[in-house]
């Protein structure tokens, strides 16, 4: 079953929670929330994260989805590459 159709909105009201780390999961720990857009019942998620600064994740995170990252503000440092990544910059990629 698809996504169910949003009009526009403001998200203000959808809480902001704590995400665990994992590995299949993606990014998470100490420091990353997220905040759940839409959901599927097969498991498609459309999902806002938010990094505390400072926050490091070390693990390379494998899952078989499609992922779209796109940096609102800040940046972000790939350690395993050595490149930083700054706000505007858009990825999509699946691994």
């Amino acid at each position: 079953m698809p996504k169910a159709e949003l009009e526009f909105f403001k998200p203000d009201h959808l809480p902001w929670e704590p995400v665990a780390a994992s590995a299949a999961g993606g990014a998470g720990g100490a420091g990353v929330k997220q905040k759940i857009l839409s959901r599927n019942e097969e498991g498609d998620v459309t999902r806002l994260l938010q990094f505390d600064t400072g926050v490091e994740t070390s693990e390379t995170i494998v899952h078989d989805f499609w992922e779209e990252v796109w940096i609102l503000e800040g940046e972000l440092t790939d350690l395993g590459k050595k490149q930083t990544f700054t706000a505007g910059m858009l990825r999509y990629f699946k691994r």
